[in-house]
């Protein structure tokens, strides 16, 4: 059995990896195989079992990644990369928002809730549809198992941690730290353990949207045992006809509202795939699933800020010293992407690329999809139009502010614009545009 499966690793790698990547291929195997290895005897039959009755290479592996939970996460990590296949990452897509496997009898219920109907699956947890007495809700449940899944594949991944760095350096492939990037994500995946962390995300997202009647995020249940929140009806965003008219609304509150604001922290919601944005009855735009997000300090903002306008100006000396400040370590080239996602090539930021990084990047991989998939090629341009029209707002503050002080919520002191606006004029003829 454990011959048969690992056999067929080799194989959907052969015919899923694009060409460009095919170098990557015999590091995934090996990874791939030793997870696989590790799990228990009963987790590996498991597997098998779901292995046989898939039609295609890309079915197995997204089959393997549903049935463990750390690979699901992963799968959805790279779902919107865009130099994976099309039609890889359309596989990829469905496990964003799939149906659960297990049975509503599996899970165990609040005495005063009814559950009605299965709606969706996540990497730790499903959504049912629910009756608390005549309330239609929606209740959100850890998956039957899930916490010791993940206690067994943590354990994997901290040891796979070392050996990844170890096996790509003897191909000679790009070597990251992947041990603290791995414990990253597993930080990640245990917030999802406790909904009561989503509760209290979904309460501050609701007081964050209280003044914006045009967004909506679910009402929360606490009294109930578990994640109870109200159920909504409406369309997924990319089906409904007001889809063009409401993305600069979701870039908005999803990526310009939480980057450029002046507050310490920033909060960005980290699954903003298609499945998580619905048009409401009432042509609201409703957030879903506040399970994860990413939180960004007016710090690391600030540098970001320097470094992408530094990278913008061609200014090589300039991005490396803001960007050397986020990752801690040297870095490459500056980027010089055609997109925003461009603009967080890890290629260019060096091995100790930070996770926020990394997560904002996906975040601007499924803002980018969506934006591909209504067929426009603005996000850039919606993205600099509410910086701009921030920087205008702020106009009479900066008439009498210190011209050091940056405490704006675009990051820049006076003196900040001045530099780069000065260094930008000053910029060789033959530097690159």
């Amino acid at each position: 059995m454990r011959g048969q499966l690992l056999m067929n690793i080799q194989e959907w790698l052969e015919e899923l990896i694009p060409e460009a990547y095919r170098r990557y291929q015999p590091v995934l195997q090996k990874a791939l195989v030793h997870f696989v290895q590790a799990l228990s005897a009963e987790r590996r039959q498991q597997i098998l079992l779901h292995q046989m009755s898939a039609q295609s290479s890309a079915e197995r592996l997204t089959c393997l990644m549903r049935d463990c939970p750390t690979l699901h996460k992963l799968g959805q990590l790279l779902a919107r990369d865009p130099r994976l296949q099309a039609d890889f990452r359309e596989r990829l897509r469905e496990l964003e928002s799939c149906l659960p496997l297990a049975r509503a009898e599996d899970y165990d219920w609040p005495l005063e809730l009814r559950p009605q109907e299965a709606l969706a699956e996540g990497s730790v947890a499903s959504v049912f549809a629910c009756l608390w007495g005549e309330t239609e809700v929606v209740c959100k449940q850890l998956k039957p198992g899930v916490a010791e899944k993940l206690r067994e594949e943590f354990a994997i991944w901290e040891d796979l941690g070392g050996q990844l760095g170890d096996w790509c350096r003897a191909d000679g492939l790009p070597v990251f730290d992947y041990r603290t990037l791995l414990a990253s994500l597993v930080r990640l995946l245990e917030d999802e353990l406790h909904p009561s962390r989503e509760q209290r995300q979904l309460l501050l997202a609701a007081q964050r949207f209280q003044d914006m009647p045009q967004v909506q995020v679910p009402q929360v249940y606490p009294q109930l045992r578990g994640l109870v929140m109200e159920r909504l009806y409406g369309t997924p965003l990319l089906d409904h006809e007001l889809a063009g008219e409401l993305f600069p609304l979701a870039v908005r509150v999803l990526l310009t509202d939480p980057f450029f604001t002046p507050e310490e922290d920033g909060v960005f919601h980290l699954d903003p795939h298609p499945g998580n944005m619905w048009v409401n009855r009432e042509g609201r735009l409703a957030l879903l699933d506040w399970g994860s997000v990413l939180v960004l300090s007016k710090e690391r903002r600030a540098l970001l800020t320097h470094a992408l306008l530094s990278a913008w100006r061609g200014d090589q000396k300039d991005w490396e010293f803001y960007a050397t400040q986020l990752t801690g370590a040297p870095v490459g080239i500056c980027p010089r992407g055609g997109s925003l996602s461009g603009l967080l090539n890890p290629d260019c930021w060096g091995d100790q690329f930070p996770l926020d990084l990394i997560l904002l990047r996906k975040i601007l991989f499924h803002l980018e999809g969506i934006e591909a998939q209504l067929g426009e090629s603005q996000l850039m341009w919606h993205v600099f139009t509410q910086a701009g029209l921030r920087f205008l707002a702020e106009l009479p503050m900066r008439l009498a502010a210190p011209l050091n002080w940056s405490g704006f919520s675009t990051h820049l002191s006076n003196l900040d614009i001045v530099r780069h606006t000065v260094l930008h004029w000053l910029k060789p003829s033959d530097s690159p545009d």
